[in-house]
């Protein structure tokens, strides 16, 4: 039970996987959409990626302004639900061309898509086609101003696993000397009596 006297899924039943709503583009810019989706008891939202991009009438028009406007509510969107202790997780990113649901017209490839999503939107994670570059993009981090990765040891996400075997092997060969020294102990113990 948390603070406020609620029950937290989270920590009072673990064995319940984080739900996460998928939310078709027709819904995600509805007026009553963070009414309906408050009221749920969700870990995060899986928004169709259109949601979070400019219209495809804005990308032709090449309008800068208007394409500024689209990113910075996107960035809102976000925003939003993060405020609300929600996860985002945009889906699906493909390699393909726009026609088949790939990359839009706005970004020359999918790494620069997915910069896009994992910089300048801060998302948390991501639905893809492609594991590999989706991993590799989330793992390359950001630079200071959040515009583009930048890959250096300084700023992977992912970090490196510790050496820690050694203590293991350590506390393994202190605990059977202990089980041995008990187990002596024990022995002797029981055969003066």
């Amino acid at each position: 039970v948390n603070v406020t006297g609620e029950e937290d899924d989270e920590v009072d039943h673990p064995w319940i996987p984080p739900l996460v709503l998928l939310v078709p583009e027709s819904m995600c810019h509805l007026e009553t959409f963070w009414f309906d989706v408050e009221s749920l008891h969700i870990s995060g939202l899986g928004p169709n990626k259109n949601c979070l991009l400019p219209s495809p009438n804005v990308i032709e028009s090449n309008d800068t302004v208007a394409i500024a406007r689209a990113k910075r509510e996107a960035q809102e969107w976000v925003a939003k639900a993060h405020s609300i202790r929600l996860a985002v997780h945009p889906y699906t990113i493909k390699l393909e061309t726009e026609e088949s649901g790939g990359v839009p017209e706005l970004f020359s490839s999918v790494e620069e898509e997915l910069r896009y999503y994992y910089c300048e939107l801060k998302i948390d994670g991501i639905f893809s086609e492609n594991i590999a570059v989706a991993q590799i993009i989330g793992a390359e981090g950001c630079d200071s101003e959040g515009s583009a990765p930048v890959v250096d040891k300084s700023s992977v996400c992912i970090k490196e696993e510790r050496n820690l075997w050694l203590f293991g092997v350590a506390f393994l060969a202190i605990g059977a000397f202990l089980a041995a020294i008990v187990s002596t102990y024990i022995t002797f113990y029981c055969r003066k009596e």
